[in-house]
């Protein structure tokens, strides 16, 4: 098994069915896997958007996107849709070529030659691997799955030398990456809150008169609408949801508020409950007229990071 069909087979088997790209002249292995792969491919004139499509797909489908990156300058194209897809927790993986290996690292001028690409990249992922052997890529990407769907998501890039891609690998394997459940929620990205701090969110949502839900866009990326739909029915209470939590709860339905989060209305609902619950959000500046919003003085935070 070549490298480039243990990264197409991994792509498949955790349920992603397409990749995104642009062909580069050290990425030839990827292309030619592609054409006896059961994944699709979608090709852009620049990286820049191949980059934001994957970031949609994985928005769409709660899967992660996988965008293949040409090199050096190339790969330094997709940084802005990056930076977008990690303040936006969106798992994006990128598959980007460098220079064959024996000339990695000697700055010799060779076609599309980048240095290093770490320190650009630094800020906008949740992992940088760079391969130094082929038999490196499994791990690699393993890693980068597990990266970019346990806890909050977020990017992720793999740096693979060009002669790599045809290369056998001379080792078995580990296992294929698990694939998400339904909705985008991987099985090991849930830490459950403490028994005690359940008990005391439960007796407060009982004795609130005026609750309201606040949802954002990790309700989106759990697949927990449904249960959010049957607490806020419980509760009577009505649900807005941030800007990336459009979609959150259905916007039919009678307790409804939507994504009018800065609009007069809802600000006066909000200062007028006695109690939040607020669910997968960060409260960003967006949502809130940079924190100038009064919001109840009692919260519920429920949050994949506990640092927020």
């Amino acid at each position: 098994m070549t490298v480039s069909s243990y990264i197409l087979d991994a792509i498949e088997s955790i349920g992603v069915d397409v990749v995104f790209g642009l062909p580069g002249v050290h990425a030839l292995g990827m292309w030619n896997a592609l054409q006896t792969s059961n994944v699709r491919y979608i090709g852009f004139r620049h990286e820049h958007s191949a980059a934001h499509a994957a970031d949609g797909y994985a928005r769409a489908s709660g899967k992660p996107g996988i965008v293949i990156l040409s090199t050096g300058p190339g790969t330094l194209n997709a940084l802005s849709p990056f930076a977008e897809a990690y303040v936006s927790s969106s798992p994006v993986i990128a598959i980007a070529s460098t220079i064959p290996s024996r000339f990695v690292g000697k700055q010799k001028g060779f076609l599309h030659e980048t240095n290093d690409l770490a320190p650009a990249f630094k800020t906008v992922t949740r992992y940088h691997g760079r391969a130094q052997t082929a038999d490196d890529v499994p791990r690699l990407l393993d890693e980068a799955f597990t990266a970019s769907t346990a806890g909050r998501p977020g990017p992720s890039l793999i740096e693979i030398p060009a002669d790599f891609f045809d290369a056998p690998l001379t080792t078995p394997p580990s296992p294929s990456p698990s694939p998400p459940s339904p909705g985008g929620a991987s099985h090991r990205i849930f830490q459950p809150a403490p028994e005690e701090a359940i008990k005391q969110a439960a007796m407060l949502l009982g004795l609130a008169a005026r609750p309201v839900i606040w949802a954002g866009g990790g309700v989106i990326r759990s697949g927990a609408s449904e249960e959010l739909v049957r607490v806020a029915e419980q509760l009577d209470a009505p649900v807005v949801c941030s800007f990336m939590g459009k979609g959150a709860f259905p916007e039919d339905h009678r307790l409804a508020i939507g994504s009018l989060v800065r609009q007069p209305e809802v600000i006066q609902l909000l200062e007028q409950a006695d109690l939040m619950l607020a669910v997968g959000t960060r409260f960003t500046g967006m949502d809130t007229g940079n924190w100038q919003m009064r919001l109840p003085s009692q919260m519920i935070h429920i949050d994949i990071d506990d640092q927020e």
